[in-house]
C-alpha cells in the first residue's frame, strides 16, 4: 500500500519477551556395563523456570533434550526407579547448538570391559571435570610453555602448538586466548604485567606463523595473579618454585564447529604447588587484552 511498509499489507510487532530464546540441543548416553540394560529414565529441570523434561534412552542409550542457553538445569538419572546419577549444570549463553556430555555409567559397581574401559579413558580427558562438564569432540594436552625470569623470547618449535593451529586454520570462527604470566620476584605488578604480555605475544606470534588470523588470538596478561607453583619458600623467593610461574596457557574461548577442550599439563612436586591456583581465573586486573 501506499503507506504501507516494503511490499507486505500485514505486520505484527510484539513484546520482546515473546522472541524466541536460543536453544542448545544436549546429546549424551548411558550403559550399563554389564547385564542387559535396566529400565532407565532422565528428568532434566530447568531451575530458571521450574520447567521438567522426563527423556527415555534409546536401547543403545541414547538420549538428547533441548536446553535454553543462558539457564541452569538438574539431571537427574534414575535406572529400575534407584537414582544412579544427578547433576547440576549450566548452559552459557555462547553456547553452541548442539554439545555432548560425558557418558554415564548405570552400574558404577561392575568394571567395563577392557575395550569399553579405553574408550571412557578417552571420554574422562574429553571431558571438562573442572568447568561446565561438557563432553568435547577433541582434546589437546598442551605442556605449559615456561620462561627466564624477565624473558620472554621466542617460542621454540611445538608440535602440541602445531596441532591448536590445525585446529584454528580449520575452524576460522574458533578463537584462542594466550595468557601470560609472570612470577613475583618484581616488587612491581605493573612490571609483572608488562612481561606478562610480551610473554603472551609471543604465544601469538608463533600461531601467526603457523597461518592462525589475527583475528583468532586474544592476548590476556595476569602478570603475577594466580600463580600455580609458590613464590616463596622456606621465607625467601625460590626460582625453583618461581620458575612455574613465568608461563603460557592456551584456553579456547570461541569453538569451532568441532569443539576442543586445551588441559594444561603441568609437573609441578606436590609440595611447592599454590593451593590457591585457579584454572579459568579470569580477575579483571585491567591489564591488556586484544586481537589486534
Amino acid at each position: 500500500r501506499g503507506n504501507g511498509m516494503g511490499n507486505y499489507d500485514l505486520y505484527v510487532a510484539g513484546p520482546t519477551s515473546l522472541m524466541a530464546t536460543p536453544e542448545t540441543t544436549v546429546n549424551g548416553k548411558v550403559k550399563n556395563c554389564k547385564g542387559d540394560m535396566p529400565k532407565t529414565n532422565i528428568t532434566v529441570r530447568d531451575n530458571s523456570t521450574g520447567k521438567t523434561q522426563e527423556i527415555t534412552p534409546s536401547a543403545s542409550g541414547d538420549y538428547s533434550f533441548t536446553t535454553n542457553r543462558g539457564h541452569n538445569y538438574t539431571m537427574t538419572v534414575t535406572a529400575n526407579s534407584s537414582v544412579v546419577y544427578s547433576e547440576i549444570f549450566d548452559i552459557a549463553t555462547n553456547a553452541p547448538a548442539t554439545k555432548d556430555y560425558q557418558t554415564i555409567q548405570l552400574d558404577p559397581q561392575n568394571d567395563c570391559d577392557d575395550l569399553v574401559a579405553a574408550s571412557d579413558e578417552i571420554d574422562k580427558k574429553r571431558y571438562d571435570d573442572e568447568g561446565d562438564g561438557t563432553l568435547y569432540d577433541r582434546y589437546i594436552e598442551i605442556e605449559d610453555v615456561l620462561f627466564d625470569y624477565g624473558k620472554a623470547d621466542a617460542l621454540r618449535n611445538n608440535p602440541k602448538l602445531n596441532e591448536l593451529a590445525e585446529y584454528l586454520k580449520q575452524f576460522p570462527n574458533a578463537k584462542v586466548m594466550v595468557k601470560g604470566y609472570a612470577d613475583s620476584k618484581s616488587s612491581a605488578p605493573a612490571v609483572n604485567a608488562k612481561l606478562g604480555l610480551r610473554r603472551a605475544n609471543q604465544g601469538k606470534q608463533y600461531l601467526l606463523n603457523q597461518g592462525v588470523k589475527s583475528s583468532q588470538i586474544v592476548v590476556k596478561s595476569f602478570g603475577e595473579e594466580n600463580p600455580v607453583a609458590l613464590n616463596i619458600l622456606n621465607g625467601q623467593y625460590s626460582d625453583e618454585c618461581a620458575r612455574y610461574n613465568r608461563r603460557l596457557e592456551f584456553k579456547v574461548i570461541e569453538q569451532g564447529e568441532t569443539t576442543m577442550l586445551i588441559r594444561g599439563i603441568r609437573n609441578i612436586p606436590s609440595h611447592l604447588k599454590s593451593p590457591d591456583y585457579k584454572r579459568d581465573y579470569n580477575k579483571a586486573s585491567g591489564w591488556p587484552e586484544t586481537t589486534k
